[in-house]
């Protein structure tokens, strides 16, 4: 399931409201793979550790990884996002 507050508007995730999402979907469907969205970029990857289980979490990065001129895909942005998402879930490079 993908928790994205924005409504797929790239508006910053709020993790104090996503959290307790997390922790119930958690405590009562635990098979079920959860996805955070909103606004996420390499940046604002490290404050997902707040988050429970962030290590079993998959990241969607679309507007954070996009140019804002043109809303064509940035590679580097796209690396940058990837590393971040390997630190968070202590990867190794």
């Amino acid at each position: 399931v993908l928790i994205d507050l924005s409504g797929g508007t790239g508006k910053d995730i709020d993790l104090d409201l996503v959290a307790p999402l997390i922790e119930r979907i958690r405590a009562e469907l635990p098979e079920i793979h959860i996805g955070v969205a909103g606004g996420l970029k390499a940046e604002t990857i490290p404050a997902l550790s707040r988050l429970p289980d962030s290590r079993c979490l998959s990241i969607d990065m679309d507007s954070g990884v996009r140019r804002a001129e043109d809303d064509t895909l940035d590679a580097g942005k796209m690396v940058a996002g990837v590393m971040a998402g390997k630190r968070l879930w202590g990867l190794p490079w």
